[in-house]
């Protein structure tokens, strides 16, 4: 999975993978959970549901009108919702703010 995501980035968006990997290192280790639905924790925080992250993202996605053009995501977790989002097929642009950078590509690399 690793390579295959960095393959897309770096097909697609160069500019974000430069500047993921030109982000700091996290201070602290990533660490799997031992949950219903593994996830990863870093620092005490879950990226996703410990249960059933793609139900809950599912939750999320219906927030967002099935027939809207446009999403925002705040944060990509895991990715599920942006996946979930990215289904669509009247969605045409999905922004997916990324606050945390040196927290974004150890998490993609994971997925």
């Amino acid at each position: 999975m690793l390579e295959m995501n960095r393959e897309t980035l770096t097909r697609r968006w160069p500019a974000l993978l430069a500047s993921l990997e030109a982000a700091p290192e996290p201070d602290s280790a990533f660490l799997r959970t031992d949950t219903i639905a593994p996830t990863l924790d870093y620092e005490g925080i879950q990226l996703s549901s410990a249960y059933d992250r793609f139900n809950e993202a599912s939750i999320q996605a219906r927030l967002i009108p099935a027939s809207s053009t446009k999403a925002t995501v705040y944060g990509l977790a895991l990715g599920d919702l942006p996946r979930i989002l990215l289904a669509r097929d009247q969605l045409e642009h999905l922004h997916v703010a990324v606050s945390y950078t040196h927290l974004t590509l150890p998490t993609i690399y994971s997925v």
